[in-house]
Parts: C-alpha cells; sequence; structure tokens
C-alpha cells in the first residue's frame, strides 16, 4: 500500500474495531477500500491540474482523459469494499454494529448529569 492507503487504514481500524464489524480475515477488504482512497485522490488532483478532457487530432475535439474512467472505478471500488465493512450509513443499517455500553446512553441525559455535576 501506498503512503496515503496506509494513513487511511490508520484511521479507518480503530473505528471499525471500535464498531465491532471488522476481524482478522476482513484484512483483504480494508486493504482494498484504503488502495482504492489512495487512487481516488491521486486521480482528484491528477485532473484537477491536467483537467478532465483533452483535444484530440487537429480539429480540437475534446475527449475524456482516461483518468476520468480511472477514477470512476475506484469510487466504484470505494462503495463495494465500503459495504462490506459498513461504512457508509446505507451500510451500516445491514449490518449489525456493536454499541458499546456508553453509546447506549441518551446522549442529552448524559450531557445534563455532566452539566449538573460541574456546578
Amino acid at each position: 500500500m501506498g503512503r496515503l492507503a496506509k494513513r487511511r487504514w490508520r484511521e479507518l481500524l480503530p473505528e471499525l474495531d471500535y464498531c465491532g464489524v471488522l476481524t482478522r480475515i476482513d484484512g483483504e477488504i480494508l486493504a482494498g477500500y484504503c488502495q482504492a482512497y489512495e487512487q481516488v485522490c491521486i486521480l482528484t488532483a491528477d485532473l484537477e491540474k491536467h483537467g478532465r478532457t483533452y483535444t484530440v487530432g487537429t480539429n480540437g475535439a475534446q475527449s475524456s482523459r482516461p483518468e476520468v474512467a480511472m477514477l470512476n472505478r475506484a469510487w466504484d471500488d470505494i462503495r463495494k469494499f465500503g459495504a462490506e465493512l459498513g461504512i457508509g450509513a446505507a451500510s451500516r443499517s445491514r449490518i449489525e454494529v456493536r454499541k458499546h455500553d456508553d453509546e447506549a446512553e441518551d446522549p442529552v441525559a448524559k450531557a445534563i448529569a455532566v452539566a449538573a455535576v460541574r456546578k
């Protein structure tokens, strides 16, 4: 994995572990997600620098750069791998995500209790 993919791995691993959706056998899925993320970053930067089209031939016709299709495939990969990992609200609604006891509490009640202790 490249630098950006490794950084994304380090960002996601604790969150996915905390949610209880990641096991040891899911490493390749997470790696695929992270590599697709890196491709999105690289291709997006390239397209911002060079544009999404280029001139073909002498008549001035415009054509999409190959990086546009590559970027679309990378986004498709992110969606596919993300669905496997429960990344995205729709994906999380289809998988069981472990809730920790501290998350089970009503956040409003918790905030009120904290405020009461500070008085």
